[in-house]
């Protein structure tokens, strides 16, 4: 082009920022900057979601500020989202409260972000502020996030009296909200209202079908998992993807159904011409370790066609403290250790298997290590709903 300006420089940035090619955003952003455009807050709006390191957004939050974008509730919701991602729930919690003032898509971002750092609670009390304060009414996307807090604080109650909000705002026919639902119930253990509001949806989508499966084989039920995805792959306008395959072979592994799970895994390309990803080989290394074939287990990292990380490692380390054995767990130990040198977690799971099997001179060794080197594990956290 013999001439560019900010929307020719905003739509190239923001064409790449959506197909995820977020280094060339960025990229481009650096160059039109230097070629003295100013950006303009749909420029910022675009390049935001490729930033995944906190000092990066500390960044783009000071360049905010700088060309006036701090007040503007595009950019705003944006950057809160990008503070959320990097793991800044802090950072992200007091932009929101500075905000002169903000939508319903703020309060959404921020819900979901408080649900994305573990701060399940702090989203239900935004939820109800947001209501009571501010008197804005929630939509399918403040009701999935509002749920997905209830799911990970297991609280089937407050999950009920949603679904009853559900019915009185007239969102029961979206597939959006009902795969919430069933994701939420599922996770509460109650998959008899699971399977209810799957069976009254309209017409359930991959995402609906997928998260009964997941439901299923988390709750232990691995035969059931497997019937209703065989359900599944004979309703014509429904096609399993990877995360569909993910739940199926989770349920497998939960349920000790091996030869069921590499009849699914060895499926996924052959007859559904999906390449598996790293976390499908990861669950297949759980389902081996679960099921104590540990050579077995580690033949099959072996083989893998992609670099191991350090997720099929934990799985098998995870599945020798339940085992416990003490050969398997050192050789994965020693192959985490590489990848990851400063893993607390990594030094407490050794130390326990080895107690379990009676090293009490391993388990001094390592705890002596971690002294040294002053790393300590985080705490466990336990909740229960109390009724009354």
């Amino acid at each position: 082009m013999p001439e560019r300006n900010i929307v020719t420089w905003t739509g190239v940035i923001s064409a790449f920022s959506q197909n995820g090619r977020f280094k060339y955003g960025a990229e481009l952003f650096h160059a039109m900057r230097i070629a003295g455009i100013r950006p303009n807050s749909f420029t910022m709006a675009s390049i935001l979601p490729g930033i995944s390191v906190g000092e990066e957004a500390a960044q783009m939050h000071s360049l905010m500020v700088k060309c006036g974008f701090d007040s503007d509730v595009l950019v705003s919701t944006a950057l809160i989202d990008v503070y959320a991602k990097c793991r800044h729930a802090n950072s992200a919690s007091q932009h929101f409260n500075e905000l002169p003032w903000r939508n319903l898509v703020s309060w959404n971002a921020m819900m979901s972000g408080y649900n994305y750092n573990g701060n399940a609670q702090e989203s239900l009390e935004l939820f109800v502020d947001m209501q009571r304060s501010e008197n804005i009414q929630p939509d399918s996307f403040t009701i999935v996030a509002v749920l997905s807090s209830c799911s990970s604080l297991a609280s089937s109650r407050g999950g009920k009296e949603i679904h009853g909000y559900v019915y009185r705002a007239g969102f029961e026919r979206e597939n959006f909200v009902g795969n919430g639902l069933i994701d939420m119930y599922g996770k509460c253990g109650d998959m008899e209202l699971a399977q209810r509001v799957f069976d009254e949806m309209p017409e359930g989508d991959v995402n609906s079908w997928t998260a009964l499966i997941s439901c299923y084989g988390l709750n232990g039920h691995g035969t059931k998992a497997i019937a209703i995805f065989e359900r599944m792959k004979q309703t014509v306008s429904v096609i399993p993807n990877s995360v569909t395959f993910m739940a199926v072979l989770t349920a497998c592994s939960h349920a000790l159904l091996l030869q069921d799970g590499f009849q699914y895994f060895k499926a996924m390309s052959s007859n559904f011409d999906i390449e598996p990803a790293m976390k499908h080989y990861v669950c297949m290394v759980d389902m081996l370790g679960r099921a104590g074939q540990f050579s077995e287990a580690l033949r099959f990292i072996n083989e893998m066609p992609i670099q191991p990380d350090s997720r099929v490692w934990e799985a098998m380390i995870g599945a020798t403290s339940i085992q416990g054995d003490t050969a398997a767990a050192e050789i994965a130990s020693k192959c985490l250790l590489e990848l990851e040198p400063e893993n607390p977690d990594l030094d407490v799971q050794l130390s326990n298997i080895y107690a379990k099997a009676g090293y009490w001179d391993h388990v001094a060794k390592i705890r002596g290590r971690m002294r040294s080197n002053k790393l300590q594990k985080s705490p466990g956290l336990s909740w229960i709903e109390t009724l009354g």
